[in-house]
């Protein structure tokens, strides 16, 4: 009886020297388009990146998160991005994880990072202003302009993102349209309320796990 050997490597080879330029990464984000990752869970990352190269498949496309490689499941190109879907290496450990990508023999890319298995602690909220998006009106909005309110949030941490944040009016979930990246002092958060929100006077909440800001008051008029 004959036997066999399979070898498997969990990272990708070293690219050549001199490597052709790296791709730009412009971001690293769950399917969700949140930040955070369950090593529980049958998770994928979603990278957007900027190439030289054209014509990409998937056998092109090296993608790595916490320095073990993983092939993309899915590429597309719009306009010179790019975007491609691997699963999240299994075994990583928890916190925040390196994810890189190189184009066939290229250098790797400017990392970007994504939040593995990190609990969200006590956080001390706070609704700093709300603002009416189109007409810039603090604490109204005005339905005859659309239902878009523009938020500046304190006390976020740093995995806090679209999926975990959760803004009400009047009880109603409101859709998040933007979030911007951490950065320390203020966040800005866009969100659409719900249609079942009629004008008057109503209470804007947020939640974030166990957390909760004041909540504020707002005016809404026809």
């Amino acid at each position: 009886m004959g036997s066999a050997c399979v070898a498997c490597h969990r990272k990708w080879e070293d690219p050549p020297t001199p490597a052709a330029p790296a791709p730009e990464l412009l971001t690293a984000l769950h399917t969700n388009y949140g930040i955070n990752f369950d090593t529980h869970r049958d998770e994928y990352v979603a990278c957007f990146f900027r190439t030289r190269e054209q014509s990409l498949t998937r056998n092109d496309v090296q993608a790595e998160a916490g320095g073990y490689g993983a092939r993309p499941v899915h590429i597309s190109g719009v306009d010179g991005v790019w975007q491609a879907n691997f699963k999240l290496p299994p075994g990583l450990p928890a916190g925040w994880q390196d994810v890189r990508v190189r184009v066939r023999a290229s250098a790797p890319s400017n990392a970007q990072t994504i939040a593995v298995d990190v609990p969200i602690g006590d956080a001390q909220l706070e609704i700093a202003g709300v603002r009416d998006a189109v007409t810039s009106i603090v604490n109204r909005l005005d339905l005859s302009r659309g239902r878009h309110l523009s938020l500046w949030i304190g006390g976020l941490p740093p995995n806090a993102d679209r999926n975990n944040v959760h803004i009400f009016v009047d009880g109603h979930k409101a859709i998040i349209s933007y979030f911007a990246l951490y950065a320390e002092g203020l966040r800005q958060v866009n969100v659409q309320i719900s249609r079942n929100v009629s004008a008057g006077t109503a209470m804007l909440t947020l939640q974030l796990a166990h957390n909760a800001a004041e909540p504020v008051a707002i005016e809404i008029a026809d």
